[in-house]
């Protein structure tokens, strides 16, 4: 590999854009790789203190897109998974207090 270039970003989905167009169209016979560190993604606390930056580098390749793309499927069916969990649980607590409105219930569960 000639040269890492490493972006770091924070909701600037169309200048990232930009800027990756730019490399691709005009880098020509080196060896490159490209990582984005998406810091709206992370606590950056959590990236100050950490002893293993890389972890926080997704690689712009075929690989790298499809990794990053699986751990955010996983996250939002976890997130997912845990909002059908604590409206059963709302919904459960609701009951034992005797205060359930079925109509909110039904509004809740009905597609729009």
């Amino acid at each position: 590999m000639d040269i890492s270039i490493i972006i770091v970003t924070w909701n600037t989905r169309d200048l990232l854009k930009n800027c990756l167009d730019s490399i691709f169209k005009t880098i020509h016979g080196i060896n490159f790789e490209t990582f984005v560190v998406d810091n709206g993604l992370i606590k950056s606390e959590n990236f100050k203190n950490s002893e293993n930056k890389s972890a926080y580098l997704y690689s712009l390749t075929p690989r790298g897109l499809e990794e990053k793309t699986k751990a955010t499927y996983y996250l939002l069916r976890r997130k997912m998974d845990d909002y059908e969990r604590l409206k059963a649980e709302i919904r459960q607590l609701k009951r034992e207090a005797g205060a359930v409105d079925t109509s909110a219930e039904t509004q809740e569960n009905t597609p729009s």
